[in-house]
């Protein structure tokens, strides 16, 4: 069984200086997520376009899967928090509003996942992260096209959570994975809220599908496993995004020293 990757982000490293100055930080208002959509940079935020992600990744010890079209980074706050917002293009995910979830069975593919991704991660010398189980079952809103669920994690003693969306398009999904560190309440009604300021460009929402365009073969479970059933079971690899947790610590001073210059 084949892991194609698992992004797992540890936020608990420093970032040193001298690496943060090497990265695209950019303003708002707009951050723009590969020409297919948009999402909003909140006062105090900063965008690492397209072309920075793996740079990025790189120097905060997390593994890049090229798929990457932004990174959202709160940097007003020493404890901000960051998403990562990848893109998928595997067509138009068909009759997801009528898909049963079965949270149980879910939960025992992610498990194992997760212990095959920990094989990956000690080859690469990258911390272990295990899961523990849902923080929130996963649920889809037809309304906005967006399938949603949570994860609760542990690495190095220290628990946190994931809160993970699926932005249904015409052309494919846009996964965005936060990690929400248990000590910091509130957070996953950040998220909401930065959630909010995302779209889809005019040409690549999902009511903009038209018949000839490209469909996805399977549905949200296969969106929650990160398996491509065309490819045979789980050989797609199962793409499992794990954030680690906590704070930017000098990340957030050096952020804030560059953009004062």
């Amino acid at each position: 069984m084949k892991v194609a990757r698992s992004l797992l982000l540890l936020l608990c490293l420093l970032l040193p200086l001298a690496a943060l100055a090497k990265i695209d930080f950019q303003d708002g208002p707009l951050g723009d997520l590969g020409g297919l959509a948009q999402v909003q940079v909140p006062k105090g935020w900063k965008f690492v376009p397209a072309s920075s992600c793996k740079e990025f990744l790189d120097e905060t010890n997390n593994l890049a899967s090229g798929q990457e079209k932004g990174v959202l980074i709160e940097a007003s706050r020493p404890e901000g928090m960051w998403l990562i917002f990848e893109w998928d293009g595997m067509g138009l995910v068909q009759g997801a509003g009528l898909e049963r979830l079965d949270a149980e069975s879910l939960e025992a593919q992610l498990k194992e996942a997760a212990r095959q991704s920990n094989a990956v991660r000690e080859q690469r010398s990258r911390e272990a992260v295990d899961l523990l189980g849902w923080e929130a079952p996963p649920r889809y809103s037809p309304a906005t096209q967006r399938l949603q669920w949570a994860l609760r994690l542990s690495s190095k003693g220290k628990q946190f959570v994931n809160c993970h969306a699926r932005m249904l398009g015409r052309r494919g999904v846009m996964k965005v994975v936060l990690a929400v560190d248990l000590s910091q309440p509130g957070q996953e009604a950040r998220f909401e809220k930065v959630m909010q300021g995302f779209s889809f460009k005019p040409g690549s929402r999902y009511s903009d599908w038209q018949p000839g365009d490209k469909v996805a073969q399977g549905g949200l479970a296969d969106l929650i496993l990160g398996r491509r059933p065309a490819q045979g079971g789980l050989a797609g690899g199962l793409g499992l995004s794990l954030l680690a947790c906590a704070v930017l610590g000098l990340g957030y001073w050096g952020l804030k020293r560059k953009h004062r210059q």
